[in-house]
């Protein structure tokens, strides 16, 4: 499982930094040199957005109880949890659904 340590190093060798203007204070955003941003709220990971590129959206740990974003239920996706998700998104292994 990745940490969100990890996370972030992982995003940094894919040429990420962290973004001089961040978009909340309860989040921390990432960008690239391709105006591409990743947040990530502080404090959990169930969650995260992505700004540009071809999978942009907001996107959460699949729940009933909640009507809002891209749903995503990480086993299923062969992954163990929201943070490596939201690399293999960058990464282009998963697609945004159309909506």
């Amino acid at each position: 499982m990745m940490t969100r340590r990890q996370f972030f190093a992982q995003l940094r060798r894919r040429g990420f930094k962290k973004s001089r203007m961040q978009l909340t204070r309860v989040a921390l955003t990432y960008s690239d040199d391709a105006g591409v941003k990743v947040t990530l709220p502080k404090g959990h990971e169930n969650t995260f957005h992505i700004m540009g590129g071809h999978s942009s959206g907001i996107y959460i740990l699949a729940n009933p109880r909640t009507q809002w974003g891209t749903h995503v239920d990480p086993p299923a996706l062969g992954k163990a949890n929201m943070l490596e998700v939201c690399i293999g998104i960058l990464d282009g292994e998963f697609r945004r659904p159309s909506a």
